[in-house]
């Protein structure tokens, strides 16, 4: 992974509870947005944080959004777990996972974690593919489908251009990235 070209503005340590253990993060602001990195080594498998918030329908979805374009705020974070039900982190300020960011294949990033869906909750898990160490970005593709959606939706809602991150994990367990480097 190629990580070094981003230059922090500002940072800060977070911690959030994780699977029972106090763990900390650190919350990194860029030019290009917030973004997580790992302040722990992780280990291939790791779960690294959770990714939870309310539970809504495809209507709901769009309502929020079209809400948050009409405040002026183009950045969302939102998770397809089936056909019906769409996670929506942003109002949670206990989910770090939102903050995760897609790995920029012209830096040369790479993919160092995947979400893969809880067979037991409303939740998403962000777990590593490789190992991670200290002060690396937390970096998770959206899927092959995210273009796709992603200009559809900006078609539908008339943007040019915003920040929208709509993962689609229906009938996904243990997602992987089916894109090519």
């Amino acid at each position: 992974m190629k990580q070094e070209d981003k230059q922090e503005v500002n940072e800060q340590v977070i911690e959030q509870l994780v699977n029972g253990i106090i763990t900390k993060f650190i919350l990194s602001q860029t030019p290009w947005g917030w973004g997580l990195k790992a302040y722990n080594r992780y280990k291939k498998g790791d779960i690294i944080c959770h990714f939870q918030g309310d539970i809504i329908d495809n209507r709901e979805y769009l309502r929020r959004i079209q809400l948050k374009i009409n405040e002026g705020n183009q950045v969302f974070s939102y998770v397809k777990m089936s056909k019906d039900k769409i996670l929506d982190p942003d109002y949670h300020d206990e989910c770090i996972g939102k903050y995760a960011n897609a790995p920029c294949r012209e830096l040369g990033e790479t993919n160092n974690c995947k979400f893969a869906v809880s067979n037991t909750q409303n939740t998403v898990n962000i777990r590593a593919v490789t190992d991670i160490k200290p002060n690396d970005w937390i970096l998770c593709a959206y899927g092959i489908q995210f273009s796709g959606q992603l200009r559809n939706l900006r078609k539908e809602l008339k943007l040019k251009q915003s920040t929208i991150k709509c993962t689609d994990l229906t009938n996904l367990v243990n997602f992987e990235d089916k894109e090519k480097p």
